[in-house]
């Protein structure tokens, strides 16, 4: 009975919280008191983890993604993609600075976390196309501003009033 956040909207996110490990409960409710989703989650200790509501084919869900760090040499930022966009995927992400650019992830599918890729710190431009579209044919991009030794993840997910249904937010974990 902890109230988190209240009129959560599109892409909002809190801050982490700590919570007791083990089994618990998260209820996600409307302002009017109907439950959409109530689901037990395993809080690991010791651990770090996000708890994104997502859309299903049978309305919202959570799902839970570990925030684990990357294993990558000091000095090197990282980065991760999430795909929570049900209907709109799967996607390729490219990551470009200065000029050059590379595919950093490819058909990266609903519900799928990819592993860590390290980076030079510094600021990059993302871009995010659908699996196997013309090339540079980009449904939505992103900047993020990587700093040394920290992990960051790229969310994509729906959108109603985004370029072609897609939001993206790159989140320092």
């Amino acid at each position: 009975n902890w109230l988190v956040a209240s009129r959560f909207g599109n892409g909002d996110m809190t801050t982490y919280l700590q919570a007791t490990s083990g089994s618990q409960t998260v209820t996600i409710s409307g302002s009017n008191g109907y439950v959409y989703v109530q689901k037990q989650i395993t809080v690991r200790a010791g651990s770090s983890m996000t708890v994104a509501i997502i859309n299903t084919a049978s309305g919202l869900d959570i799902m839970e993604i570990s925030d684990i760090s990357c294993n990558a040499p000091s000095g090197t930022s990282c980065l991760r993609a999430c795909n929570l966009s049900q209907n709109l995927g799967p996607f390729d992400v490219s990551i470009g600075n200065q000029n050059s650019s590379y595919m950093a992830f490819t058909n990266v599918r609903y519900r799928e976390v990819t592993p860590y890729t390290s980076f030079y710190p510094g600021w990059y431009q993302l871009y995010i196309a659908r699996t196997g579209a013309y090339p540079s044919t980009y449904v939505a991009t992103a900047a993020a501003n990587m700093s040394a030794n920290n992990s960051y993840t790229l969310y994509m997910f729906n959108a109603p009033n985004a370029t072609d249904g897609l939001r993206t937010m790159v989140v320092s974990n």
